[in-house]
């Protein structure tokens, strides 16, 4: 309060969290910093706000488990002008994509929060025979594994090793797949077979019991006695379908 008789009175500049203030003004729009000695009559003063661009807000992000359930991964705090929308971004992380979201309005005491969650990718891993149209599918998210899968391959006249990588469309096989291996990408895995071998004996036998669907190829292993020999070649003429490796 004042008088006529009241020295000039300064008037003070008020605080408000989130705003900065920038002067005191009439409804008019007048700007009053001072009420002069002298001064007389009720005067209503209103206070002008500036929005603070230095606003703090936070931003959380989630990652997606194996279970499915996000778990908190890492915390940034943002700063933004009071009462306008966040500038929240989505980070990026290998084998992660992150779900929609929606920016928020800048409250003025810094207590908003913004959740970004991330799903875990979903890779393929394609198991190919002998061509690509024999051929099956397992799915698995990043970093999870997939089966050995439960039908083994066959292949008339060889024996199956086992599921190897490639990286020239299985022209030529490389490594050995270690089931244990997380799924970071797409993946295909590429039969592997080996002659079979048998004893001379074996091959007698087998020779004999192969039906006129050809050709086929028999690699004998071991000691070739001449009593063997006699028994493979009696088997040939009977099968002409046959040949013999002896290695």
């Amino acid at each position: 309060s004042y008088n006529v008789e009241s020295e000039t009175i300064t008037l003070k500049e008020p605080t408000k969290q989130g705003y900065e203030f920038e002067c005191w003004q009439t409804s008019s729009g007048e700007i009053i910093s001072q009420i002069t000695k002298g001064s007389v009559g009720d005067i209503t003063l209103y206070a002008k706000w500036n929005p603070r661009t230095d606003t703090l807000y936070t931003v959380n992000h989630y990652k997606q488990e194996m279970t499915g359930e996000y778990l908190f991964f890492q915390t940034e705090t943002c700063t933004g002008t009071t009462d306008s929308e966040t500038l929240a971004v989505a980070k990026s992380y290998d084998g992660f994509e992150a779900k929609s979201f929606e920016q928020k309005v800048i409250l003025p005491d810094g207590s908003t929060v913004i959740d970004i969650y991330y799903t875990r990718n979903i890779y393929t891993v394609t198991f190919i025979c002998e061509d690509i149209s024999d051929s099956q599918q397992q799915s698995a998210k990043y970093e999870g594994t997939v089966s050995v899968p439960l039908t083994e391959p066959t292949k008339d006249g060889y024996t199956f090793v086992g599921w190897y990588t490639s990286n020239d469309d299985g022209v030529t096989l490389l490594d050995e797949f270690d089931f244990k291996t997380p799924i970071t990408s797409n993946i295909t895995l590429y039969a592997k077979f080996e002659l079979t071998s048998y004893t001379a004996s074996e091959a007698a036998e087998l020779i004999a019991s192969l039906n006129t669907e050809g050709p086929h190829d028999v690699i004998v292993a071991g000691e070739i006695k001449s009593a063997n020999i006699s028994s493979i070649s009696s088997a040939l003429q009977a099968n002409t379908v046959a040949k013999v490796n002896l290695d």
